[in-house]
């Protein structure tokens, strides 16, 4: 058994480590597909191809959000707020949907030839609209319950 002393350290840990880190991150993950899309807008625009440096804001935000949901004093956050576990998985495989769609814009404009380019951003749409559907029945066919659960 805790004593009271623990459990107000421990939750003053998981607020602050709220504040610090998941909140920044919760606004990150919800820009970065708009970010990634006006990537791929810019690329198609000037038909040169960009390096994906958004990738090192989703790893860095998988990291503290898998910290949250692995250390047990910070998992108290996801049952203090149950629909962020949900949101975080949500937003990850959509942001993930948008830079598999950037890399392969990138691919396809690393050689300059406008045949090549107008393939590729059909294969990009295609890859978006792909992985936006799959994301839609997985989120039908699983309950938000279902989707934000830790264990």
């Amino acid at each position: 058994m805790r004593s009271r002393n623990s459990e107000k350290i421990l939750n003053f840990i998981a607020i602050l480590y709220f504040i610090v880190f998941m909140a920044l991150f919760i606004v990150i993950l919800a820009f970065l597909p708009l970010m990634t899309w006006s990537n791929i807008k810019m690329i198609r625009s000037t038909g040169f191809s960009i390096p994906n440096d958004d990738i090192i804001m989703l790893s860095a935000s998988t990291f503290f959000m898998g910290l949250a949901s692995w250390i047990p004093a910070l998992r108290r956050i996801y049952r203090k707020l149950p629909w962020l576990m949900a949101f975080f998985k949500i937003f990850f495989f959509n942001s993930l949907i948008f830079f598999i769609g950037l890399y392969v814009m990138n691919y396809g404009y690393s050689v300059i030839n406008e045949d090549r380019h107008d393939l590729f951003y059909l294969i990009t749409l295609s890859t978006l609209v792909a992985g936006r559907l799959l994301l839609g029945l997985y989120a039908m066919s699983h309950s938000i319950e279902r989707i934000g659960e830790i264990d």
